[in-house]
């Protein structure tokens, strides 16, 4: 007993008494429930005159008021960065407790006390930020006139020395001098991304570049990285830029959050990029990924607004392993498409230059930013590269009739059927010898098309329709045989298809 009554008195302290009351002003406070609770407990009830001020500065910060379909709302703009149009009666309900009550009189000149929703203060009060339209407009940066400007510029500053993007040593001696933690990003971009192919880095280092200088201008075309390896960096593209950008980049897996209907968080977006994604073989999802590239505009249909369109200003670039990544037409200019060296797959050590811990290095990216900020081009940003992926793209693309005709026409030497069909392909063709041809090439083959034309009058109308255009006659065909001139053809339909 006697240590716990030791340990009593030990603690029993007497502090000293504040005399002094510690006054707050009203235009110190920084949230609107400190300002909520200061005016509750104030000796006296306020006026609402007394209050407007400090609810409107604090609000301001966070809230408008916007005339959208000729409603009013209360715009919050999320941390994404995407505007939140609110019904002022479901704020004031969802947050009764930020309510204050204020000193009145009523209509026959008594005094009384009345209590309002600060969210109301705001919508009532002259003081309010207020705009006619929202927008994000890269031309602009910042608030515009009477309008919300969603675009409110990068985090860096600008470089304010540019280089000429026209060869590999010029630029790669401008970052290591200037911006040397760039070094990594570019060399990984050249040696891997683009597999040292120069004009393929030039474009994709120029579309980049783009995405910073001039962000209001799109180009026709998207990026798309495959490899067959896993660890090849190709997502440390994406993940530097997302660092640069912020909330103005956006990347997912799932098809309907980038391609989908319900796409009003890509409306404030520069770059968007689709993790393991692809066509998968569905001409829907094909048509959505073409009109997400070349498509200048976009509807969105925020919560409780009609449908309205706007201007597009991201960017698309397609990450996967698959072999198929993209439905390429014979004509494609859509897709910059990029067979990734595997050479660093899994080479930690290599892209910690770059990443760590599963992050892209902040002054990295900075430095990244300023590289690209500086570049002058003048490439063609209005149809894609044609690397020898987009070939391999195309010839997935065809149809296995197609398919067929690409293998036959592939021969350097005189044109035969020999390892695609096992006939000789002579002038002169029998319908019944060719379509066996093609037959047994698709058997032995199995494409990834699967459209196996086992209809002969299919066939034949497909075969014709390839092989009827041109100055010349190319093909003629009667009830016994296809009359065919070889040279013509081959020439033909490797123009056509922009075969080399």
């Amino acid at each position: 007993m006697g240590k716990l009554e030791l340990l009593k008195v030990e603690n029993n302290i007497s502090l000293p008494e504040h005399t002094e009351k510690i006054v707050v002003e009203p235009s110190c406070l920084t949230t609107i429930k400190q300002v909520v609770e200061h005016f509750a407990y104030s000796e006296t009830v306020p006026e609402l005159k007394d209050i407007a001020p400090h609810v409107v500065r604090v609000l301001n910060r966070d809230y408008s008021k916007v005339l959208i379909g000729g409603k009013s709302r209360l715009l919050m703009v999320n941390a994404c960065g995407v505007p939140m149009y609110i019904i002022p009666r479901e704020c004031c309900i969802h947050n009764l407790d930020l309510s204050i009550s204020y000193r009145a009189t009523t209509p026959t000149g008594k005094p009384t006390t009345k209590t309002v929703n600060v969210f109301n203060i705001f919508m009532e009060s002259p003081l309010a930020n207020k705009f006619d339209s929202v927008e994000f407009n890269p031309k602009y940066t910042g608030d515009f006139g009477t309008t919300k400007n969603l675009f409110t510029g990068s985090k860096y500053e600008a470089s304010k020395i540019s280089i000429k993007l026209v060869d590999k040593t010029s630029l790669f001696c401008f970052v290591t001098e200037h911006y040397p933690k760039a070094l990594r990003f570019f060399e990984h971009l050249h040696d891997n991304i683009c597999d040292g192919d120069w004009v393929a880095f030039q474009q994709f280092t120029a579309w980049l570049s783009d995405i910073i200088n001039t962000p209001a201008v799109r180009p026709l075309f998207g990026v798309v990285m495959r490899s067959d390896e896993k660890g090849t960096g190709k997502s440390l593209i994406y993940e530097v830029m997302s660092e640069i950008l912020g909330n103005m980049a956006f990347s997912s897996s799932t098809v309907d959050q980038v391609f989908g209907k319900f796409n009003a968080h890509l409306q404030n977006k520069l770059l968007v990029c689709g993790e393991e994604m692809s066509w998968g073989g569905k001409s829907e999802t094909s048509s959505k990924m073409k009109d997400a590239i070349t498509s200048s505009t976009m509807q969105i249909e925020p919560k409780g607004i009609d449908v309205i369109t706007i201007d597009k200003f991201y960017r698309v670039m397609l990450i996967d392993n698959n072999e198929w990544l993209v439905n390429a037409s014979k004509d494609e200019r859509r897709y910059l498409v990029l067979q990734v060296n595997p050479q660093q797959a899994q080479n930690s050590q290599y892209f910690a230059a770059i990443m760590q811990n599963g992050k892209a290095i902040p002054a990295v990216c900075e430095a990244v930013f300023h590289v690209l900020s500086a570049i002058l081009h003048d490439v063609d940003m209005t149809r894609a590269y044609a690397t020898e992926a987009l070939m391999e793209q195309k010839y997935l693309s065809m149809n296995s009739v197609e398919q067929w005709l690409c293998e036959v026409f592939d021969k350097e030497t005189e044109v035969t059927l020999d390892g695609c069909g096992g006939i000789s392909f002579t002038n002169r063709l029998k319908k019944a010898a060719i379509h066996g041809a093609y037959l047994r090439w698709f058997d032995d083959t199995r494409p990834l098309t699967k459209d196996r034309c086992s209809n002969p009058r299919t066939f034949g109308r497909k075969l014709v329709k390839l092989l009827s255009g041109g100055d010349e006659k190319i093909l003629h065909s009667n009830n016994h045989g296809y009359l065919i001139n070889i040279e013509l053809a081959r020439d033909y339909f490797n123009q056509s298809y922009s075969v080399e």
